[in-house]
This record gives structure tokens, sequence and C-alpha cells, in this order.
């Protein structure tokens, strides 16, 4: 099932989908998939740290800031205003 809902003036879908726990097992076993219509998805696995397969995540936030990008953000966002979790 979408979700979805706008982050900063821009409108997002989101999927959710299963992680696989052997692969990610520090993660959350949901992640979700989130995309701008028009746009690249970016797979976004919400926790602590949270994680994403953008460029901008893995090449200038991750385990340097923690500070996330645009995608975790969006997601975080849009679920809160949903309740969903």
């Amino acid at each position: 099932m979408a979700i979805h809902g706008f982050y900063d003036g821009d409108r997002y879908i989101i999927h959710p989908f299963d992680t696989d726990p052997r692969t990610h097992p520090s993660k959350p076993t949901r992640g979700y998939r989130a995309q701008r219509p028009g746009g690249e998805p970016h797979n976004v696995l919400i926790g602590t740290p949270p994680d994403c397969d953008c460029e901008d995540f893995i090449y200038s936030r991750d385990g340097i800031t923690p500070v996330p990008c645009r995608h975790v953000l969006a997601v975080r966002k849009i679920l809160n205003e949903r309740g969903s979790k």
C-alpha cells in the first residue's frame, strides 16, 4: 500500500517493504522506498541511525553528520503525519 505525502514542497510516494534481518541485523525489519513523481526511488531504513541509498547520504552523511538526507526526513515526516510506524 502506497503512502502519499509532502515534504519541503515536494510530493512523495512511499512504499513499505520488508528488509532481510540477516543483511540489516541492527536495522528495523521495515524499510520504505521513497520517490518523487518522475524521480529516482531511494530505499530508506528508519532506525537509529537511519539509512538511505542516495549518494548524498552515502558520501556526505553516513557516519559524518547526524543530520539525515531529505529522503529520511521526508519518510519520517510523512509517516508521523499518517500516524504510521
